[in-house]
Parts: structure tokens; sequence; C-alpha cells
């Protein structure tokens, strides 16, 4: 499932379940979003419903660092030279 902010926000009311019920019943193995809408409880949401969490377009090591710490399963970036922070 790939997310924007066009079709999803984040903050609503119980958001985070409908977007892992959708998920489940669209037959996700993965959620794909912005990494503007992460919120710190996200993956703990997302493993728990059996889905996997990527997040999109990363480009600072800070950020990288943050979700990497956070459980986030995958990045995707245009600074693929950061990853090395990673493996430090």
């Amino acid at each position: 499932m790939i997310v924007s902010n066009k079709v999803w926000n984040p903050r609503t009311r119980n958001g985070m379940q409908l977007l892992v019920e959708k998920g489940g019943e669209y037959e996700c193995n993965w959620i794909n979003m912005d990494y503007k809408l992460f919120t710190p409880e996200m993956p703990q949401m997302v493993h728990n419903n059996g889905l996997k969490l990527g997040l999109w377009t990363v480009n600072s090591e800070a950020d990288m660092l943050r979700f990497a710490a956070a459980g986030v399963d995958s990045l995707t970036s245009d600074r693929p030279d950061l990853f090395s922070v990673l493996n430090e």
C-alpha cells in the first residue's frame, strides 16, 4: 500500500488503525509512505498487524538514523551514500 498525505492523515482519530485494517483488507504486506507522515507509534502498530513499514524519500542522515532506531523496515532515498551511517 502506498500512502501519501493526499489520501491519508495520520493524525485523524483512529487513522493508523484504519490504515492497517485497509492494508489487511487489500492483502498488503507493506505500508509505504512519505516520511513526513511518520509518527512514533507506527512501527509497532504496523508490525502488530503483520505488515512492514517503509518510508520515502529520506534524504538526511539524522532522519535515517531516527527511523532505523524506531524500527522502520525500509527507507527509500535519493542519497544512497548516507546508508553507510546505518552500518556504523
